[in-house]
């Protein structure tokens, strides 16, 4: 089943006896198009949690994926998407 995710993305809605996803790295391609429509979405955003704030917390969240062997790509999601909503 699919249903449309956040920014016009597709999602896939996994029922409990799908598979979960092990490797992320198809949704790589995906980074670039995500940060433009996150730095856009912020870019009026209070100070608090605007585009600098994600930054910060995207290049953290990388430092901590790569100590942590963390899969970055959904790290990078979760980092950029973190004040979305």
């Amino acid at each position: 089943m699919v249903a449309a995710g956040v920014f016009g993305y597709q999602a896939v809605v996994r029922h409990a006896i799908d598979p979960i996803p092990t490797d992320f790295a198809a949704y790589a391609q995906h980074l670039p198009a995500l940060e433009e429509r996150v730095r856009d979405h912020l870019v009026n955003s209070p100070a608090c949690h605007d585009w600098d704030h994600t930054l910060r917390v995207w290049r953290t969240a990388r430092y901590l994926a790569g100590a942590e062997g963390a899969d970055a790509v959904v790290v990078a999601f979760a980092a950029l998407l973190h004040d979305v909503g």
